[in-house]
């Protein structure tokens, strides 16, 4: 009598269906991956905007105090009385007083528009929103933090 060996060997139906479930759970992995890089993507934008903001924010209000009565405001640049400035310039924030500039470099998709509010009974505000840009450069109007600074007198 003659006793047969049986090799255990896997069919190819069952190699098949393991390289598609290792294929399934590697495309759900990579599927998670790259939605938490989005996510930390966001957070850490947002992070390196409050910082920035917090910097700018302090100076912007010594800065306005410091100078007193405003002559224009435009979107791009405040003009005081006394001849100092705060303007745009490359996506640095320049602040110039008395012949010395002071500058803040923004973080790469972020940019800063100037307005005057007048509230009845309250000194003018100069209002600066530090927006974010979308990809082609264009300001996201839902994304921005606003920083307020009185003035003493008017502006035009």
């Amino acid at each position: 009598m003659s006793t047969v060996k049986r090799i255990n060997r896997f069919s190819l139906i069952e190699m098949l269906a393991v390289i598609g479930l290792v294929g399934l759970l590697l495309n759900m992995a990579l599927l998670f991956y790259y939605k938490s890089q989005k996510i930390n993507s966001k957070y850490t934008d947002k992070a390196v905007q409050i910082k920035s903001v917090s910097v700018v924010s302090k100076y912007l209000r010594s800065f306005v105090h410091g100078n007193g009565e405003t002559f224009m405001v435009k979107p791009d640049k405040v003009v005081f009385n006394n001849g100092s400035v705060i303007a745009m310039d490359n996506n640095r924030l320049v602040f110039t007083a008395g012949g010395v500039d002071k500058s803040f470099a923004l973080p790469k998709g972020f940019a800063v528009t100037f307005s005057l509010e007048n509230s009845q009974g309250e000194p003018p505000r100069i209002v600066m929103n530090v927006n974010m840009l979308n990809s082609k450069d264009q300001l996201q109007l839902n994304k921005y933090t606003r920083i307020a600074a009185c003035v003493e007198g008017g502006a035009q």
